[in-house]
């Protein structure tokens, strides 16, 4: 089976590129997305903050992003997904 590029299907757009952002959102956390590229996949990997999208390389090859925990700690205050 061959996976159609980002763009061309809104189901492949959703589940790679919706739902990972929607995880570290309402996770709170930061949300790493490695996949191989190849006519089989997406070939898309990505580096999520809970409010943005911190890095991404559509080829291989390797990236990395300093974090800053203070952040996280105030994104967690100012949306807390946790309250019950």
């Amino acid at each position: 089976m061959q996976i159609k590029q980002k763009g061309s299907d809104p189901k492949i757009e959703n589940e790679y590129y919706g739902l990972p952002t929607a995880r570290a959102f309402e996770n709170q956390a930061f949300f790493v997305m490695c996949d191989a590229e190849s006519t089989e996949t997406v070939g898309q990997s990505r580096i999520l903050s809970p409010v943005s999208e911190l890095a991404r390389i559509g080829k291989e090859g390797t990236i990395s992003v300093d974090v800053d925990l203070q952040n996280l700690e105030e994104l967690r205050r100012r949306y807390d997904c946790w309250k019950e």
